[in-house]
Formats: C-alpha cells, sequence, structure tokens
C-alpha cells in the first residue's frame, strides 16, 4: 500500500508539473506577441539582445546544481537543510557575479547606449531572485511540486496582466522589464514563505564550506554543457546586435 501510494504522489507530482510547462508556454506565447507588437523590431531587439547576455552567462549563476541539490535532498534527507544552505550560497555568489559580468560587458560593449544597459542591469538583479530560489528544490524532492506550481504559476498569470495593461499604457522598455523584476521578487517571498511554513526543521540549517566543495566538484561538468549550449543558441543574436543593429535582431 505504501509503493501504491508513493507511486499515486510521484504520477500526481509529474502531472503538475507537465501542467506547469502548458500552462507557461501558453501564457508566454500570448504575451509575448503583444510585447513584440508593442516594442517593434528596434526596442524588441535591445530586449532580445539583453536576454541573450543574461541568458550566455545564466549557467554561472545556477551552477547546474538544481538536479544536484534535489537528488542530495532525497539521497540525504538528514543533510537536506546543510544542502539548501551551501546551494543557496553558491548560487547567490554566482548571480551576482553574472549580474555585474553581464553589466560591465554591455558598459564595455556599447558604452552609449543606456537603454540597453538600464535593461541589462534589471533582468541582471531579477536573476539573482532567480537563482536564489532554492526552496523549489526542496518542494521537487519532497514530491510537493503542485505547490511550487500554484505559487508561480499565479504570480505568471498576474503579471501577464499587468504587462498587458502596461502596454495599454504605452510605457517605455526600461519600466516595462521592472515587471519582470518584480515577477521575480514576488515569486521569491511566496516560496520562501510558503517554505517556512511547510518545513518543520528550518531552525536547522547551518552553512558548511565542505559541502560547497562538494556540490561544485560535481556540478562543474554541468555548468560547461549548459555555458557552450547557451553560447551555441544565444550568440548569434549579440553577434548580429553587433554587425547589424538591435533592429535587425528584433526582426
Amino acid at each position: 500500500m505504501r509503493e501504491q501510494s508513493q507511486l499515486v504522489k510521484i504520477i500526481q507530482n509529474v502531472g503538475w508539473l507537465f501542467f506547469d510547462k502548458v500552462f507557461r508556454i501558453g501564457i508566454g506565447l500570448f504575451v509575448g506577441v503583444w510585447i513584440a507588437r508593442y516594442f517593434g523590431p528596434a526596442e524588441y531587439g535591445v530586449f532580445s539582445c539583453a536576454l541573450a547576455v543574461i541568458g550566455i552567462l545564466s549557467p554561472l549563476a545556477t551552477l547546474g546544481l538544481s538536479d544536484i541539490a534535489v537528488r542530495e535532498i532525497v539521497s540525504k534527507p538528514g543533510a537536506a537543510n546543510q544542502t539548501l544552505v551551501s546551494v543557496f550560497a553558491l548560487q547567490a555568489a554566482g548571480s551576482l557575479f553574472v549580474a555585474g559580468a553581464a553589466y560591465l560587458g554591455v558598459s564595455v560593449i556599447r558604452p552609449n547606449d543606456e537603454m540597453m544597459s538600464h535593461v541589462v542591469l534589471i533582468l541582471a538583479v531579477t536573476s539573482i531572485f532567480q537563482s536564489t530560489i532554492v526552496a523549489k528544490y526542496w518542494f521537487e524532492a519532497s514530491v510537493q511540486s503542485k505547490y511550487v506550481v500554484w505559487i508561480e504559476d499565479s504570480i505568471l498569470l498576474l503579471t501577464a496582466c499587468i504587462k498587458l495593461a502596461l502596454i495599454n499604457l504605452k510605457v517605455s522598455l526600461d519600466t516595462f522589464v521592472l515587471v519582470f523584476l518584480a515577477e521575480s521578487v514576488l515569486m521569491f517571498l511566496a516560496l520562501y514563505t510558503f517554505f517556512f511554513l511547510r518545513c518543520k526543521d528550518s531552525s536547522l540549517f547551518k552553512f558548511s564550506g565542505a559541502r560547497c566543495k562538494a556540490l561544485l566538484t560535481e556540478s562543474w561538468p554541468l555548468v560547461l554543457s549548459s555555458l557552450a549550449i547557451m553560447l551555441y543558441m544565444r550568440m548569434d543574436q549579440i553577434m548580429l546586435g553587433e554587425m547589424i543593429g538591435p533592429e535587425a535582431v528584433g526582426i
């Protein structure tokens, strides 16, 4: 009976994750079309270039630790809190490095493009909050992904409505991308609030330098793999923007 009950939980968990993917694709496609049509090729090209810069560096923020963290929490439940703290510290350091590197890189490559610098800075800060939501690893390891789906999809739907409202208000691009930052901050606060309500051992968090080293030893091949993939997928956008201009990227 216990194995059957666990199987049912796993199937339900997979179902929630599948729903989450479909929902995100649907909302992303619908809102993305509106964003592209509103800003046009030039400003949408700036937005796309900024996303490409952050995207290429993003493996250095997550450090390939998502799957490893879930595995470690499942296999070593007694050290789950130590794992979460170590992953949080590593991803916080990585995301801060990415934010600084992205902003510095754009400032050097395009020193006179204030719009690009502002958008990259906002998206870089957004990536800090996105990369440090390690609480969701605990929900995944505990086969409770439905709570993550409820929270993230509710906030996604709310911010999608706000984005459409801002399009109707005809706001500028650098103001518009603040919604992405607000979305990440809301998810960060909501998931950690719910995590501390659900996790009964939240008072036992301890940082471990040895644990960080062990995690990095396992994750560095995943970082290299992810960097290669992101370079392959995004570098053409940056090259096109530099050779022809953001409008070509937007098209």
